[in-house]
């Protein structure tokens, strides 16, 4: 089950948990003036606290990860992900020109769909985290059809997006003017840079560093899927791509 509807689990039977490639992300509407900075980019990156939104909203059924790539992938040890950092963030809005007026440094509107339960969860836990560094956030929840309909128009701030990207991890959808490209800058330093990765003209840990400045959108958490079985069974290997994947080798 990839626990695509947003309810949580509670099973009783022998089960596990499996890595997907399911990345649940803010969007940035980088053409609006409050965010068309990197630094802004960054500072909103770094006011989230990805270990806390696995927790809780998701009951530790997801994995932080700030990195466009699941960490789960060897070629991406080497990079440094951006962590939590509520000061440096408020600096970063301080330089960029958001100084604090009545405690409020900017303030925004946050805009996802009501399709499934664990939206609004993620949703309220980054509102009051971006509170912190005086970022309003106010938080617009819409039926799927109005959802699409904001985004294609370009009438919002954030969004609350997720993408389950295809196995060899193609960012295309996101940085190459695919179906999940709202807000983000084809000719932005990420887009630029992984169009770059991908002829090989740089490395991926190069990708990353562009990617990490520029931010044209927020990674949160990977979701988890989850697999049952019989209890009589020990060893199991599925994958987000084959539930029967090492079948031979199951006990």
């Amino acid at each position: 089950d990839d626990l695509s509807d947003g309810d949580l689990p509670g099973i009783v039977a022998a089960h596990r948990s499996v890595s997907m490639n399911a990345m649940v992300y803010l969007g940035v509407n980088s053409a609006r003036p409050a965010l068309a900075k990197d630094a802004v980019r960054r500072a909103l990156s770094m006011l989230v606290d990805r270990d806390a939104i696995c927790t809780t909203a998701y009951s530790s059924w997801a994995t932080p990860g700030a990195a466009p790539f699941h960490p789960d992938w060897g070629g991406i040890t080497a990079a440094s992900a951006p962590t939590r950092d509520p000061d440096g963030a408020i600096a970063l809005l301080d330089g960029a020109g958001h100084t604090a007026k009545n405690g409020k440094r900017l303030t925004l509107e946050l805009i996802y769909s009501t399709g499934r339960s664990d939206r609004g969860r993620v949703a309220e836990l980054v509102r009051s985290q971006m509170e912190g560094g005086g970022v309003a956030v106010t938080l617009v929840p819409l039926a799927e059809e109005e959802y699409r309909k904001r985004l294609q128009k370009g009438e919002y701030d954030l969004y609350l997006g997720e993408i389950h990207l295809t196995a060899d991890m193609s960012l295309r959808p996101l940085l190459m003017g695919g179906d999940a490209s709202y807000g983000v800058a084809r000719s932005g330093a990420a887009a630029t840079a992984y169009a770059q990765y991908l002829s090989g003209a740089i490395s991926v840990t190069d990708f990353l560093t562009a990617f990490d400045t520029d931010r044209p959108y927020i990674p949160l958490c990977w979701r988890h899927g989850l697999a049952a079985y019989d209890r009589r069974l020990t060893t199991v290997t599925p994958t987000d791509y084959d539930p029967y994947s090492g079948f031979a080798a199951w006990q």
